[in-house]
């Protein structure tokens, strides 16, 4: 058996809940990233890639996501608990959610999503 792999990286973007879409990149570069304007997120990841030739039969080899970065999110607005509490009191479900999943922020996508922000993301304002 002969194979051919190599490692890429890939930008994966999330434009809702549902749509998502991906591309290769030549590195992990965020000045070089150019950001469909829908997009609430985006992280970037490697996964092994190529091909096994058996019996001059060509198989796709793809591996596991590896080395994904935390989400960049792109736009939006910062909240904290507190803040959250003062002039949000309807959201109490998200509270409960931020309080028990030891959360100190969420941010209001533009889209009027709200995510639950992990210490390790970053915020990107939009210009």
């Amino acid at each position: 058996m002969n194979a051919e792999l190599k490692r890429k990286h890939f930008v994966h973007f999330q434009h809702t809940k549902e749509k998502t879409s991906y591309e290769e990149i030549e590195e992990r570069n965020l000045s070089e990233i150019v950001i469909p304007p829908s997009v609430l997120y985006f992280h970037f990841y490697d996964q092994i890639v190529g091909f096994c030739v058996e019996n001059d039969k060509k198989f796709p080899i793809n591996s596991d996501i590896l080395d994904q970065s935390p989400r960049h999110y792109y736009g939006g607005k910062i909240y904290n608990h507190w803040q959250i509490e003062r002039d949000r009191s309807d959201l109490s479900i998200l509270l409960f959610n931020m309080r028990h999943g030891g959360h100190k922020e969420v941010i209001l996508c533009e889209n009027g999503d709200w995510h639950l922000l992990n210490d390790e993301d970053i915020f990107i304002k939009k210009k």
